[in-house]
């Protein structure tokens, strides 16, 4: 009941920290009563998810020395005092970068790797389902946050004053969630299966196993962050209604959600087999969505999916740098793969909105991302290629 109690935990932090995927519910507002243009709203999320990525590594190297509920507690008042701040800015630019961007990135990077880390110490022997139970709230939270922010809006509540109420919520819900984590006091709750590990840093950087991760990382966050971002804007350039182009961003959000519990468990069946094939799948929605010019059904379709395939970023990495590096160095060494996921935080979302700007049109930046997600699945399947080929016999064998 103790580990129940901890993963219900995990799960209901991923998803306050998840909000951070209802960004596009915003822009809209920010563009016609504030003036941002699409880059500056893009430029605030890039910034989110860069900041965050860097606020993982000190705090993953933290919790070997203090406790996650300490951590995971300070990255929600963070988060929280974030939106708070940005509230009180009149809508610039520049309150909404430091607060929502610096502040609150800090803040979903304190807490973030805390769930991850600790429920994959409790549940050592169920790697990807365990790590995707934790982060689907991450995916499910741009549900809860968009439906509500479209709930304020409906009801013509101030856009600062919506900024005001998200905060506090956060810090309502993560801190006091953050106090039942803890680490198991029994080292043989960390079992590796008798394997061992790399330790030297610089050793890790150089393998083959950090590489391959760390590609698919970067390929599946660029092309996913770029979609997620302009997801309600791509709708409307694309002649969707604004009522679908709005539940696009929810359908994304199951999509993520739900794709990465499946993920979860076909990652600890095929393990670097889901790498490349994560990838591809992702392409392929985005190809969807590119093409779904005015087509409200293939729109929403592609938003579905596209979302499951955005969410194996966050649970086949986890499993993967657990399975390849160990569960001990879990929290040293997945920071420095979501890095990549902050460089990607930068470009994805802001080419997407320099693209539309100077085009008037995201089919362009759509198809730079597909290209990105296939060449990240081959140089992935390359890396990986004698494992690769083995998974896909067993499982063709299991299917016979």
């Amino acid at each position: 009941m103790h580990r129940i109690l901890i993963l219900l935990s995990s799960i209901l932090i991923s998803f306050c920290l998840g909000g951070v995927y209802a960004w596009s519910a915003f822009v809209p507002a920010l563009r016609e009563e504030f003036g941002l243009t699409s880059a500056q709203c893009q430029t605030v999320f890039g910034v989110t998810i860069a900041v965050f990525t860097i606020a993982m590594v000190p705090a993953g190297r933290w919790l070997g020395r203090i406790s996650p509920r300490w951590i995971a507690g300070t990255g929600g008042l963070t988060l929280g005092l974030g939106y708070l701040l940005a509230s009180f800015g009149s809508g610039s630019f520049i309150s909404l970068l430091l607060g929502v961007g610096v502040v609150g990135g800090i803040g979903i990077g304190l807490a973030y790797v805390c769930p991850i880390a600790v429920c994959l110490r409790w549940f050592p022997h169920h790697r990807g389902l365990i790590t995707g139970l934790t982060v689907c709230g991450f995916g499910g939270g741009g549900i809860g946050l968009s439906w509500l922010i479209g709930s304020l809006q409906a009801a013509g509540v101030p856009t600062m004053h919506i900024f005001r109420w998200v905060g506090l919520l956060i810090t309502l819900l993560v801190v006091p969630a953050s106090l039942i984590l803890v680490m198991p006091r029994h080292p043989s709750s960390t079992d590796n299966h008798g394997k061992s590990f790399p330790k030297n840093l610089s050793q890790i950087l150089r393998s083959r196993a950090f590489a391959a991760p760390a590609v698919g990382m970067f390929s599946g966050t660029f092309a996913g962050l770029m979609v997620i971002g302009n997801l309600r804007e791509i709708g409307l350039a694309a002649n969707v209604a604004p009522e679908f182009a709005m539940l696009a961003i929810s359908l994304f959000a199951v999509g993520n959600g739900t794709g990465r519990i499946i993920w979860g468990g076909m990652v600890d069946r095929w393990g670097k087999l889901c790498i490349p094939a994560s990838l591809l799948v992702l392409a392929g929605a985005i190809t969807l969505n590119a093409v779904s010019n005015g087509g409200a059904a293939s729109f929403l379709i592609g938003s579905l999916i596209c979302g499951f395939g955005f969410g194996a970023c966050f649970v086949v990495y986890a499993a993967q740098i657990s399975e390849r590096f160990g569960v001990e160095q879990f929290a040293s060494v997945y920071p420095l793969i979501f890095l990549l996921y902050g460089l990607s935080g930068i470009l994805g979302p802001v080419v997407g909105g320099m693209v539309f700007d100077a085009t008037n049109s995201f089919v362009p930046a759509l198809m730079i991302a597909v290209a990105v997600a296939v060449t990240g699945a081959l140089i992935a399947w390359r890396l990986d290629s004698r494992q690769c080929a083995v998974a896909i016999a067993k499982s063709l064998s299991a299917t016979a």
